[in-house]
């Protein structure tokens, strides 16, 4: 029986800060943690997502929550 070497993958590349930021937003609005839009932020809520005129989704903290 012949014992074969694996061939190692390269590393996927590290994500760039633009499509980290993107993902820390859109898992805190998956989650319920930012909402997007106007008024009173709703139960459990603590971002407020503000998309600024180039398009581009920030996340703003608005109150901590103890839940």
């Amino acid at each position: 029986m012949t014992v074969r070497a694996r061939k190692c993958l390269p590393a996927p590349p590290p994500p760039t800060p633009e499509e980290e930021a993107a993902a820390y937003a859109e898992s805190l609005e998956r989650r319920g943690k930012a909402v997007a839009g106007r008024g009173p932020l709703p139960p459990g809520a603590t971002y407020r997502i503000v998309v600024t005129p180039a398009g581009v989704k920030r996340v703003k903290r608005k109150r901590f929550s103890a839940v």
